[in-house]
């Protein structure tokens, strides 16, 4: 947690805690983890709360190598979907949902075309038109 608070703005490292939060929240309601790494974690405080980088000024990215490092520190069940889902563009709903057929090895492409809801416990379509798509998956995660 601490690499996250300090890897750019606390805005930033407020919202990483946030949507890793949720993730690992809804995977121990559905019995796939048994704590949230995440539920009792605390960001320093900090008079900069901009939503601007501080490197350069731009919104903060998280890297490939970030990518990466949170693979290695999930549970072994989550790491390919961080992988996948980082490296894709894809929202965990998304990654969750996919089918084998949704992915074509051969040409690094993902179909997303449905998601899953872990409030309703369903599956559905995507939550916009523009959501359901093609992809690219990154060859290095293959």
């Amino acid at each position: 947690m601490a690499d996250i608070a300090n890897a750019g703005t606390v805005w930033q490292a407020r919202k990483t805690r946030a949507v890793l939060g949720s993730m690992f929240h809804d995977a121990g309601a559905e019995g796939l983890c048994r704590a949230n790494p995440f539920a009792r974690a605390r960001i320093p405080s900090n008079s900069q709360t901009s939503r601007r980088s501080v490197y350069g000024g731009g919104p903060l990215c998280p890297s490939p190598l970030d990518g990466w490092r949170l693979s290695e520190a999930a549970p072994q069940w989550a790491a390919p979907l961080i992988l996948l889902a980082g490296f894709a563009g894809l929202r965990w709903g998304e990654a969750v949902a996919l089918r084998p057929t949704d992915i074509d090895l051969d040409t690094c492409e993902i179909r997303v075309e449905r998601t899953y809801s872990a409030k309703t416990t369903s599956y559905g379509p995507p939550k916009s038109a523009a959501s359901q798509r093609t992809t690219i998956m990154a060859s290095s995660i293959r």
